[in-house]
């Protein structure tokens, strides 16, 4: 159930929305860095998507509009990671999105902002997987919320090839590049997730060492 969220789009969480399944959002959080490469190198990814059930100004009247993509313009004009980086709007984007606001609203988030954010983070999502852990994050997503995964699952798609390539060429990028507050929210979420794994596999008692040639038990 979402409400005025066509395909194809990026609307952030609406107030709506979260009322009605706070508790029940999961997400994949990747390293922050790491995204604002993959989003330089793909295209200058610039997203204004809103939600219209957000008390906000000027107010939202459809999820994506036209009218709204000037404010792209500075990323846009960006000539290279460094640079798109430094965008107010390329940074903060996960935490923006959960407040219902634009990923690349260009306005800096403040303390206060970023602190809900990490609260709503914390006390609203079922689930928060990484990208960096994807495997497991599928195994532990299901071993928390029940089900089997399926061979699907863990298929990688839409791999950004050009931004992988220039993360290996170029591996500073991923501590030169900053973004607080998202870093907030990934290290947290990380923290979580480190604390789930652990407890997992403290559920599940050591491994049954087989004989010599066998395995240890399927269940890790």
């Amino acid at each position: 159930f979402m409400l005025a969220h066509p395909p194809a789009t990026q609307k952030p969480i609406g107030d709506f929305e979260w009322q009605a399944h706070k508790g029940s959002f999961v997400t994949m959080l990747r390293k922050p860095a790491a995204r604002l490469v993959s989003a330089f190198r793909h295209g200058k990814h610039c997203i204004q998507d809103c939600s219209p059930e957000t008390s906000q100004v000027p107010q939202c009247v459809k999820v994506r509009e036209a009218r709204r993509h000037y404010k792209c313009k500075p990323m846009r004009e960006a000539r290279n990671a460094r640079e798109y980086a430094a965008k107010p709007g390329a940074r903060g984007c996960t935490a923006r999105m959960i407040l219902g606001r634009a990923c690349n609203e260009p306005v800096e988030l403040k303390a206060n902002e970023t602190a809900l954010a990490l609260s709503m983070l914390l006390d609203g999502f079922a689930f928060v997987g990484l990208i960096e852990e994807w495997n497991l994050s599928i195994c532990l997503f299901h071993r928390i919320l029940g089900g089997s995964p399926r061979p699907q699952e863990f298929t990688a798609v839409r791999v950004n090839k050009k931004a992988t390539g220039m993360l290996q060429r170029r591996p500073e990028l991923l501590t030169a590049l900053r973004d607080p507050p998202d870093e907030v929210l990934y290290a947290a979420a990380r923290t979580r997730f480190q604390a789930q794994v652990r407890s997992v596999l403290a559920a599940l008692g050591p491994p049954m060492m087989r004989p010599a040639g066998g395995s240890v038990d399927s269940r890790h």
